[in-house]
């Protein structure tokens, strides 16, 4: 059959005008695949930025971490129960102040009366960096002796101001999360179901959650430097039908100076909706760690809570949230 020009434009009409609807409904398609797709996207938002940064855990439970001091690295205790970092005078020459003393009380009642500080020009913790800070001086030798371990200094809670602490001693890490990005870290990180949230109090930079043993109920601080659990001497009585006596220990803190005090272990703890069974105490005077009456601390929870499940602990936001805790 022979074509004409007439036969030949509508031929190309056809094909141009399927070749449109073909390419409108490509677009169509795209596009709904994309709205898909954002939509499909939109619960796994990327999770905000966090340090992670690995720890060694020493034979009295304390955490070691790496951080550089004035271009000196090395490893440092971690403890949030210290208000401020320290520095070991044998590696920073410390300036004698006349003015005014800094008094440090030790974990087993001995006080360490301090007028040495170190003028410090940087701490780089991990890209958690702290400038033209005035640091205790104290002798960490026979820390070194019993840890095994030369440490540069003890980083306090003062450096970590801004960010919550996320513990997992399974993994031998610590992460730092600034706290205006806590909840979308959680959020992208574990479900719901894991978070079990506790409001804490916070007596000057040391957290306190309530914890119930039998009908009572006792504030007790948490704080990672603590090896052993703690507990006033004064509820002796009113524990014994909910624990059982193991003997007497001796408590040692930085002066490594030794206070002989009793052990028990309590059969059953709940904070919040957690369950913490067969929780080893020291019955000790808190006055003489430097706990006042007027504090409303009845004792201290450090590794024996921290390391039975990943917890984050935040300062600023007033909270505690245990991941994976066993659940009432």
């Amino acid at each position: 059959m022979k074509l004409t020009n007439g036969m030949l434009r509508r031929f190309r009409n056809i094909v141009c005008s399927c070749l449109l609807a073909l390419m409108l409904a490509e677009c169509a398609y795209s596009h709904g695949q994309a709205e898909q797709g954002r939509a499909e996207a939109l619960p796994e938002a990327k999770a905000p930025a966090a340090i992670r940064v690995p720890f060694r855990l020493l034979p009295n439970k304390m955490i070691a971490v790496q951080a550089e001091l004035d271009s000196l690295r090395g490893w440092f205790i971690f403890d949030t129960g210290a208000p401020r970092t320290m520095v070991n005078r044998k590696y920073f020459h410390a300036v004698r102040r006349r003015d005014g003393y800094s008094r440090i009380t030790d974990v087993s009642g001995v006080p360490l009366v301090e007028r040495s500080t170190y003028p410090a020009h940087e701490l780089n913790f991990h890209g958690i960096v702290e400038q033209g800070a005035e640091y205790v001086s104290i002798d960490m030798t026979q820390m070194a002796r019993e840890d095994g371990l030369e440490t540069l200094g003890m980083i306090g809670a003062g450096t970590l101001q801004g960010y919550d602490v996320l513990y997992d001693y399974a993994d031998s890490t610590l992460t730092f999360i600034r706290t205006a990005d806590t909840d979308a870290y959680l959020a992208a990180h574990f479900r719901p179901e894991q978070l079990h949230q506790v409001a804490a109090s916070v007596v000057e930079h040391v957290p306190c959650v309530p914890a119930k043993i039998g009908d009572d109920v006792y504030q007790l601080a948490i704080d990672c430097g603590a090896g052993g659990s703690v507990l006033s001497q004064s509820y002796r009585r009113q524990l014994a039908n909910h624990s059982r006596p193991i003997g007497a220990v001796e408590l040692t803190g930085i002066s490594r100076i030794p206070v002989r005090v009793t052990q028990i272990q309590v059969h059953r703890m709940e904070i919040g909706d957690c369950l913490f069974t067969s929780m080893d105490f020291l019955l000790h005077n808190l006055r003489q760690m430097g706990i006042e009456d007027d504090d409303g601390i009845d004792g201290m929870v450090g590794y024996d809570v921290l390391s039975r499940q990943k917890t984050l602990i935040s300062v600023e936001s007033k909270r505690v949230v245990f991941i994976n805790a066993t659940h009432l």
